[in-house]
Parts: structure tokens; C-alpha cells; sequence
């Protein structure tokens, strides 16, 4: 994901992270980085079937598109 605003992409092991949080039915899902508290926001998929959330971390500037298509 390209930079935007200042905010750069987390890097593919954080985002691993952050997947593996959002799949964990008791996981709080923070920044891996400094541990502060993630913003999500609802964003538009490529059709209807598809959830898009982006995840930004406003401390350290990072951000995360996480997308899953309903079955």
C-alpha cells in the first residue's frame, strides 16, 4: 500500500500480527509497534460481498487495509 498523508504502510510481519488479532476471538487489537490503540474505519470494498476495514496507528503512522469476502 503506497503512502498517504504521512502514514506508511505496516510492514508484512506487523500486518501478520494484526491479522492474527482480528482472528483471535479474545484478542484486543492494538498497534504492534508501540502497543496504542489501532483506528478502524469502514471503507468501500470492490463489490458488495466484500468487508474493507483500514487500520491506523495515528502514534506511530502506520496504517493496515484488512479486506474479507463473505462466502
Amino acid at each position: 500500500m503506497p503512502q498517504r498523508d504521512g502514514v506508511e504502510p505496516f510492514s508484512p510481519a506487523e500486518a501478520d500480527q494484526i491479522r492474527a488479532m482480528l482472528v483471535a476471538s479474545n484478542s484486543t487489537v492494538v498497534c504492534p509497534r508501540c502497543r496504542g490503540a489501532l483506528k478502524f474505519a469502514t471503507v468501500p470494498g470492490a463489490d458488495l460481498q466484500t468487508a474493507v476495514w483500514e487500520l491506523e496507528c495515528g502514534a506511530c503512522q502506520r496504517r493496515l487495509v484488512v479486506s474479507e469476502r463473505a462466502e
